[in-house]
């Protein structure tokens, strides 16, 4: 803390003395041309937005660490958050004035901040996705087992599925399915009695 202070009342002073000749033709009688508190209140309004826009990104960055379960790459994220900690804007030395550098400096924290935050919706919705896959997958595989256990479902050979279907569709609504023809429009029950569909009731589109 103390470091920055001395930094920024360097920098105050390299700006102080760049702008006084400037604004006093009389090298020889020159008097304070520049209000010294004016531009320290101002080199520290600047210097307080540039800290919070780097603290914005620096909890970015940790909500990422409190995701990652990888050492190295934990490791990584670490050395990134201490490096933004530690940097400091870089002043355009040829201006006569602090502002537009550290202007330009915070408006890049800021682009990195908000592509940091895409980055992590992204990732999200992401995951999201492939979690409902996930879970879907899952349900379905264990709707299969209930009803395997329950003895409502079965292997069924590739030459009586469409009869089988029939079957299935006659147990459950009462009246049978139209997949296969060769059954001339007939459909056997799970007690082995055969029922013929009535096709007035099919509605056909």
């Amino acid at each position: 803390m103390r470091s920055m202070e001395i930094e920024i009342l360097k920098v105050c002073s390299f700006y102080i003395n760049k702008a006084e000749p400037l604004l006093d033709n009389d090298l020889r009688n020159m008097y304070p041309a520049v209000d010294r508190l004016k531009i320290l209140d101002e080199a520290l309004y600047y210097e307080n937005l540039y800290q919070e826009e780097k603290l914005l990104l620096v909890t970015a960055y940790l909500e990422c660490y409190e995701h990652i379960t990888d050492v190295l790459e934990q490791q990584r994220l670490i050395q990134a958050i201490v490096d933004e900690m530690a940097l400091r804007p870089k002043l355009n030395l040829s201006g006569s004035h602090f502002k537009d550098s550290y202007l330009a400096e915070i408006e890049c924290i800021k682009a990195k901040t908000e592509l940091v935050r895409e980055l992590m919706k992204m990732l999200v919705n992401d995951e999201f996705k492939e979690n409902n896959a996930i879970r879907t997958y899952l349900e379905k595989s264990y709707r299969l087992l209930h009803e395997q256990i329950q003895n409502r479902w079965n292997y069924t050979d590739p030459e009586k599925l469409e009869e089988e279907l029939n079957v299935r569709e006659l147990t459950q609504t009462g009246a049978g399915g139209l997949r296969d023809a060769k059954n001339d429009m007939l459909a056997d029950t799970e007690s082995g009695e055969t029922r013929k569909r009535n096709i007035d009731e099919i509605e056909i589109s």
